[in-house]
Order: C-alpha cells, then sequence, then structure tokens
C-alpha cells in the first residue's frame, strides 16, 4: 500500500522548506515481494547514496543527511540504519544527521494501541492485522521479536538523533511513545510529538492543520541537527 509518487505532495513541501534534495525510493513490497526484500531495497539505495559515486551522481552539495519515512517506511528506516552500522562499519550518528520518523511500525508482535485499535480512517483492526499476515507470511510468528524485523527490540546504542511523531488516534502511537524511550535511554537524542486527534498517514496531506503543525517540528528538528 502506497507508492513514491503518492509522498511527492509531502516531500516538495519539506524540500522547499528545507533547501533540500529529496530522494524517494520506490521499494518493492508485498504480496509480490515478502519481507526482507522490502528493507533490502532501502538499505541498498542507503549504501549507494554514501557511497563514493552515490554521492557524485546526487551532485547536491553534500552527503546524506536525513533519513525518513512513515509507517512501514518508519521500521525500515530504522533498519536501515542499524544495518548500516552493523553490517557495513559505517558511523551512522557522524554520517547521517537525524532520523524523521512519523507513526512507524517497530514491533511485530504488536503494541497495546495497536492491539486494542478500534478505529478505521484509513485503516482497520483487520487490516492491520491482514498487512502483517501479508508481507511477513514467509516469517514464523515467533521471530517477530527478531531486531531484524521488529527494531523495538535491537541494540539502539550509538545511533543518530531521531524524532518520533505520531497522531493520538493512530494505531501505532505506542510504537512511536515505545521506540522513543528506547531510543532515549540507549543514549540517543531524542524528540517524540504526538499530535492531538490525529491519525494515520494525517501529515501527507500538507495543507491541513495538524499536518502543518506536524511537519514544522520536523523541519525545525532537522535543521537544528545540521
Amino acid at each position: 500500500m502506497g507508492t513514491a509518487m503518492g509522498q511527492d505532495a509531502y516531500l516538495v513541501d519539506m524540500a522547499k522548506r528545507m533547501d533540500m534534495m529529496m530522494i524517494s525510493v520506490e521499494y518493492r513490497m508485498a504480496p509480490e515481494h515478502k519481507w526482507p526484500t522490502p528493507p533490502q531495497d532501502c538499505i541498498d539505495a542507503a549504501v549507494w547514496a554514501l557511497s563514493e559515486e552515490g554521492e557524485k551522481a546526487i551532485d547536491a552539495g553534500g552527503s546524506l543527511n536525513f533519513l525518513t519515512g512513515d509507517s512501514a517506511g518508519g521500521n525500515a528506516v530504522v533498519l536501515v540504519t542499524l544495518a548500516l552500522r552493523d553490517e557495513f562499519k559505517i558511523d551512522v550518528r557522524a554520517r547521517i544527521k537525524a532520523l524523521l520518523l512519523n507513526y512507524g511500525l517497530y514491533d511485530l508482535t504488536q503494541t497495546p494501541s495497536n492491539v486494542q485499535y478500534k478505529g478505521s480512517c484509513l485503516v482497520n483492526r483487520k487490516a492491520l492485522d491482514d498487512f502483517v499476515e501479508i508481507g511477513y507470511e514467509n516469517v514464523p510468528k515467533e521471530d517477530f521479536k527478531n531486531p531484524h524485523i521488529s527494531p523495538l527490540y535491537a541494540d539502539l546504542s550509538n545511533m543518530p538523533p531521531a524524532l518520533f511523531s505520531c497522531g493520538d488516534e493512530d494505531a501505532l502511537l505506542d510504537d512511536s511513545v515505545f521506540m522513543a524511550a528506547r531510543w532515549h535511554t540507549a543514549g540517543n537524542r531524542t524528540e517524540l510529538q504526538i499530535i492531538p486527534e490525529a491519525y494515520h498517514v494525517f501529515n501527507i496531506n500538507p495543507v491541513a492543520e495538524s499536518s502543518i503543525e506536524c511537519n514544522s517540528k520536523i523541519v525545525e528538528f532537522a535543521l537544528k541537527c545540521l
């Protein structure tokens, strides 16, 4: 569900506010491409962007500054950063200025707000289960706490600063709250913003009042981290 093109309005708005180039990864998705293909595509893109070849090709007057993702993309961004740190031995705290994470899914075993969700805006309880069932069909449920699947359970030391944004009407509210707490206790700079009466994917429409509030904070945090 979702496409790179579907992020264009949000990313154009953020590019103008921050005076930066935005690169969106059209990663492959389930049901045709199940885990670990989606995060691996994102890892490949980040490794390339941080390489000498990638920096020359991008020609943005600098290196990759931020990683940002929404929902499943938030999960992917954390997995990308962990892979850069652990597999590619990149000093992510030095190379990446910050992670900008919006209502991410960080625990596939489901946090309380996810289990108890009764809303129906964009997704309902059944849809949340269906997405996991389709995307992780090839993963035994007993493996869902694997930190390469649910980054809430990963070693989060020596990570870049992160801003976690979520609406208080979102099924994944606890994912953001719990991950922000773990990010902070691991010794990383952490901020959490919870937007009242906001639901999943609320800030993709850049002209909505809740979007303006949320996205302004994202820009403010990002520019402080430069």
